[in-house]
């Protein structure tokens, strides 16, 4: 009798399983429609947006360009201007086997 139950239990669990499968696969396809339709409708960018001119967009078509000391010199003076660089004076290397940075 125990196996009954237990296989009554499974279809049960099974078939919530796939009404949940369902409901997500169709908020899924709804929300695709939404988006297609949102980003046919979306403006071009302006200048003021475009990638190229930011001063990190300038700093990766210098990379393209420029050679690699110009390129890491610009990415330092980025770096400590936007507060993101970590000092060199303040990172240590530990050459244990185990550890990679400490």
């Amino acid at each position: 009798f125990g196996n009954i139950g237990k296989c009554k239990v499974e279809v049960v669990e099974r078939d919530a399983f796939r009404r949940v499968t369902m409901e997500k696969t169709l908020r899924v396809m709804a929300e695709h429609r939404a988006e297609q339709k949102s980003s046919s409708s979306r403006q071009p960018l302006s200048e003021d947006s475009v990638p190229t001119t930011t001063r990190t967009g300038r700093l990766f078509r210098t990379a393209a360009t420029g050679g690699c000391e110009e390129y890491l010199s610009c990415l330092e003076r980025l770096g400590a201007d936007e507060y993101w660089l970590i000092p060199s004076q303040v990172v240590v290397v530990h050459k244990d086997a185990g550890s990679i940075l400490g």
